[in-house]
């Protein structure tokens, strides 16, 4: 399973994810992809069969649902909630391993045409940062 990252997630995540071995390319990473609307982040991450990774779930759910009504696949999107998985250095870690698990769990194309959400974090579900 290859992934993009868009633009709300720090390029680190990429790193850390690319050292356990991962196909991770992060939108801030690519100068062809900075700014650029999201339908075009959504074109690009189809062509490239990388599974999608954003906080916009308001523009890529519906973008999901799109391709498929349109007889195309895609290659995934997995949401990550900005109210509950907080940005901040502490969550760097979780996001990692969430990710990692993620394609873990889906090898090959099994994540095609998917869309899942990272749950946030036991402490943060209860009200504390994560780690706490």
């Amino acid at each position: 399973m290859k992934i993009l990252l868009d633009e709300h997630l720090r390029p680190h995540i990429a790193r850390l994810l690319r050292e356990r071995g991962r196909d991770v390319v992060a939108v801030l990473e690519r100068p062809d992809l900075i700014g650029m609307l999201d339908g075009h982040v959504w074109k690009v991450a189809i062509a490239e069969g990388r599974a999608l990774v954003t906080e916009n779930a308001r523009d890529f759910v519906p973008a999901a649902r799109a391709t498929n009504a349109a007889g195309r696949s895609h290659a995934g999107l997995v949401l990550v909630s900005p109210q509950t998985v907080l940005r901040s250095r502490d969550a760097t870690g979780f996001i990692v391993e969430a990710l990692h698990r993620i394609v873990m769990a889906n090898p090959g194309n099994s994540f095609v045409d998917r869309v899942a959400w990272v749950e946030p974090p036991v402490d943060a579900a209860e009200g504390g940062p994560p780690g706490s």
